[in-house]
């Protein structure tokens, strides 16, 4: 048996998040397109206080390798923060002048919001592992989840408070087929607080159920690879409210399904050459705010990555790496109204780096 804990805080100072000329509303104020931009100032101060003990034991039943893992966590974060914002200016964007940046001052008609929250998640864990003849392995846990939120809002004197306790499983399973050549499947429930939230009410907390399936390889001469298809549906999710500017809301459900799929290769100590894919359909369901289809925000539909890396090993240059690769993505969604896109693009990047160890 083996036991540890773990406590940490994490106190950083006040600091400003979004010091910028601001953003242009949804709908242009002068069709087709000249918008109202704003000067924003967001500014918050988060702590954070995590701690977690583990208790683990492990024993062979016959050809069955066991492994229980017993564990408690807490984790408190504290959120204080003001968003204020003025209008600046008319611009065109299809020939934009903007003008220069003036904070706003904080006031009755130029703060949006104010808040200050309290965020405890909290939950007890046991869970399960076993291997059977090296080649199947089975995962099974069980959490009882807890997510307690406080909310004040200090611009119009409201608080309030939410609380939710929930048993989350967990469930997994993996074969090797044959050597290096392994098929798995799991189910996964999650809830977790929703941090930094503005909005009229307090926030409930964010549910996700996941599950996928897929394949792995772990073959000779360096080359490993996973391939997967998934579905995740997320409620309570925070977006931007359409109809108040600066304002947030949790209105019906998220679902993401597609495929991903993820390569190395390090045929000796020299090269490290990497890949990989996504193709993902994210869309909101159930949506009593947003128009149901409408593709997530932010979430392009394709993405990938190619990326190879060179070491020298030894001789006078021992210790240089290069590298180069590229992404790309395609275009995507930047209001959950889907009426802007921005378009897709692809980077390319070259590094040199040296690791050098004295003597």
């Amino acid at each position: 048996m083996s036991a540890h804990s773990r406590f940490t805080v994490d106190q950083p100072a006040l600091r400003p998040v979004s010091p910028s000329v601001a953003l242009p509303e949804l709908a242009p104020s002068l069709p087709p397109s000249t918008f109202v931009v704003w000067n924003g100032f967001l500014g918050e101060r988060n702590t954070e206080v995590p701690a977690n003990a583990n208790l683990a034991g492990k024993f062979d039943f016959g050809p069955i390798r066991n492994r229980v893992l017993f564990s408690a966590d807490i984790n408190r974060v504290t959120d204080v923060g003001r968003l204020d914002g003025t209008p600046a200016a008319f611009v065109d964007f299809t020939n934009p002048s903007f003008p220069p940046y003036v904070k706003p001052v904080p006031g009755p008609f130029t703060t949006f919001t104010d808040i200050d929250n309290v965020y405890v998640q909290s939950g007890l864990t046991a869970q399960w592992q076993a291997s059977l003849w090296e080649r199947v392995h089975l995962l099974t846990a069980l959490r009882l989840a807890d997510v307690d939120i406080r909310s004040r809002e200090l611009t119009t004197a409201s608080s309030f408070h939410t609380q939710e306790s929930k048993v989350l499983p967990r469930i997994g399973a993996s074969v090797e087929l044959v050597k290096g050549v392994s098929v798995f499947a799991d189910y996964t429930e999650g809830l977790r607080a929703v941090p930094f939230f503005n909005g009229p009410t307090a926030p409930r907390p964010e549910q996700s159920r996941q599950s996928q399936a897929g394949v792995k390889l772990d073959l000779p001469y360096g080359f490993s690879a996973g391939f997967a298809l998934f579905d995740l549906r997320l409620t309570n999710v925070p977006t931007a409210n359409p109809a108040v500017p600066g304002q947030q809301i949790q209105s019906g459900e998220q679902c993401s399904r597609g495929f991903e799929a993820d390569m190395v290769w390090q045929p000796n100590a020299n090269w490290s050459d990497l890949g990989s894919y996504a193709r993902v359909d994210a869309r909101y369901t159930r949506n009593t705010v947003i128009a149901e289809g409408n593709v997530v925000e932010g979430v392009p539909r394709e993405s990938g990555r190619l990326w190879g890396t060179y070491r020298v090993t030894d001789g006078q240059f021992a210790g240089l790496s290069v590298g180069a690769g590229f992404q790309a993505q395609s275009r995507v969604a930047i209001t959950n109204a889907n009426d802007y896109f921005a378009p897709g693009f692809a980077t390319v990047s070259v590094t040199t780096a040296v690791n050098y160890r004295a003597e």
